[in-house]
């Protein structure tokens, strides 16, 4: 079997500009999770890619097609799945739900947007549990408390908020757009952009990673971003703020603790600091639930059971998980 991830031109390309983006870090998670089943075989490409494939001499047979983004270019006589992540607006999820119907399978890690639409299907992300494992610390990245994003997605007032407070403690900032004036207040904590293989030494040098969610992500679209598993994984607490999906998935103290900002959150990160056994105790709580659950091999094994029947690629196996549905 021959799948290809095709992925934006930009998170394709994503080393060049000193950027991780979200979508390159689920391709490669799927790709791993689907070369564990036997006689699969990944490639990750963008829809130029598989335009310039089709149009060869020397065409590439794929079976399944998984598209991170829309528009794209959809491969004739395979599977096309569309995993839709654009939420920048609900005018563009309206613009780009008439073409829904032309894919074979349409999943989103939006719960709102599935709720919203028969034809679409919620897929969270998830983690390669083989790649985000505990490790020794990187003395180059050891810390107390660290955060990695870029500054667009979210506010001043919430980086404000929710991650000032950690401050007084040995805090570690990496990402794209803090060297910009308007974020003085945070240089002396930056510490510069970071590749992938970079941010699991970081995520395994750091004793708590905050995460902070654009807001529209969290009341409109029920967006859960993969820092969650990515740090549980690693094993590592994560202070969030409040964010009703990800605490269906992972309640209060089972691998992650929510705050509501300011004095909450630096009370919160100087119990933790202070009581190495509590932060073993949320972890192994968390990876107990991320395991059984979250990891891409148990997201392909549901995707397989979503694809269109009557060909020999869909999985004989049932996957039930009340979780998902609309």
């Amino acid at each position: 079997m021959n799948i290809a991830l095709a992925l934006p031109d930009m998170a394709y390309n994503s080393y060049l500009h000193g950027m991780i983006w979200g979508e390159e870090i689920d391709a490669l998670g799927l790709k791993a999770a689907f070369e564990k089943r036997p006689d699969t075989f990944v490639e990750i490409v963008t829809p130029n890619i598989l335009k310039y494939l089709e149009d060869s001499l020397n065409k590439v047979k794929f079976d399944i097609v998984i598209h991170f983004d829309y528009p794209t270019f959809k491969v004739k006589d395979a599977i096309n799945v569309l995993f839709f992540q654009q939420y920048y607006s609900d005018e563009i999820i309206d613009q780009a739900q008439p073409s829904f119907s032309s894919f074979d399978l349409v999943i989103t890690n939006s719960k709102t947007t599935s709720e919203r639409f028969n034809n679409v299907y919620y897929f969270p992300l998830a983690v390669d549990e083989e790649k985000f494992t505990p490790g020794t610390p990187n003395e180059r990245y050891i810390c107390d408390v660290v955060f990695i994003g870029n500054t667009r997605m979210r506010s001043l007032e919430q980086y404000d908020k929710y991650l000032l407070p950690a401050k007084d403690n040995n805090l570690h900032i990496y990402g794209t757009g803090w060297n910009d004036q308007m974020f003085s207040a945070y240089h002396p904590y930056y510490k510069g952009s970071a590749t992938f293989d970079e941010m699991i030494e970081i995520y395994r040098s750091a004793r708590i990673v905050i995460s902070i969610h654009n807001e529209k992500y969290i009341n409109k679209f029920g967006l859960v971003t993969n820092r969650i598993f990515h740090t549980i994984s690693t094993g590592v607490v994560l202070i969030s703020d409040i964010h009703p999906v990800m605490m269906e998935m992972f309640p209060e103290g089972c691998g992650v603790l929510y705050t509501e900002g300011n004095k909450n959150t630096k009370d919160i990160i100087s119990k933790l600091l202070k009581n190495p056994e509590k932060q073993k105790e949320i972890i192994n709580k968390g990876r107990e639930v991320l395991y059984t659950q979250h990891t891409w091999s148990k997201r392909v094994e549901y995707l397989m059971s979503l694809l269109p029947s009557g060909n020999n690629i869909t999985s004989s196996v049932e996957v039930k998980i009340g979780y998902y549905g609309h």
